[in-house]
């Protein structure tokens, strides 16, 4: 979704940039002497550890980086996966076993009470494909269009999707190819069309020539493809 601006807008992006590039220089963020006259208010950039998003002292590093969350209950952190075990002395390639891991203790800290995702991202990924080779992705558009019968529907997309796909990675790939090969051979002319080539630009002249062909078969198979992908949908 565009966005639209105006000069005030700029212009206050612009002054939390300033702040940010003067405390990154030295000078208080906030205090005497500070670049933000109370703690409360809204200015500057996030810090990349996250401190400072609480001025307050004793809160500075509320929200930063390897820093726990106040909690209300007493913590107990429970086995979520596997974690990374390097083996016994000797072993080159690390292995992932389930383990039980103990109660965190804020206490007496255990460097082994770990809490390990085996599918890191996974969720984030899928929230941003939003492609056809996502299924939740499908059944969200399926469901918003009113379909009653979104696993049926979603099969018969996915299959559709996994037999038009290669053929647009073909043609994307043969497009890059002759272009790469045409800048080449673009490359090594003089630009006079009336000066003869060298037999290094005939060379790549001919392997240009050559892609472009073999994109141009690549295009075809695409155009097929499109085809049987519509008359499917």
């Amino acid at each position: 979704m565009a966005a639209t601006m105006i000069k005030s807008d700029l212009v206050f992006i612009l002054e939390q940039i300033k702040i940010a590039e003067a405390h990154a220089a030295g000078t208080p963020l906030f205090g005497p002497g500070g670049l933000v006259p109370a703690y409360n208010i809204s200015a500057g950039l996030r810090t990349v550890d996250g401190n400072l998003n609480h001025r307050l002292p004793g809160q500075v590093t509320w929200g930063a980086a390897d820093q726990l969350f106040p909690t209300l209950m007493y913590p107990t952190f429970r086995p979520a996966g596997a974690v990374l075990n390097f083996g016994p002395a000797g072993s080159t390639a690390p292995t992932y076993a389930p383990t039980n891991l103990p109660a965190f203790n804020p206490n007496n800290p255990n460097p082994a009470a770990l809490v390990v995702d085996p599918s890191l991202r996974t969720i984030s990924n899928l929230i941003v494909d939003q492609t056809l080779g996502n299924p939740a992705a499908i059944l969200t558009a399926l469901t918003r269009a009113g379909s009653t019968t979104q696993m049926a529907d979603l099969a018969a997309v996915t299959a559709i999707y996994q037999t038009f796909k290669p053929a647009s990675d073909a043609e994307y790939q043969a497009r890059v190819l002759a272009q790469n090969e045409r800048a080449q051979a673009n490359a090594l002319g003089n630009g006079d069309p009336l000066t003869p080539p060298t037999s290094e630009e005939q060379l790549a002249i001919d392997e240009a020539v050559a892609a472009e062909a073999a994109h141009a078969v690549t295009v075809a198979n695409l155009n097929t493809a499109r085809e049987v992908r519509d008359a499917g949908v």
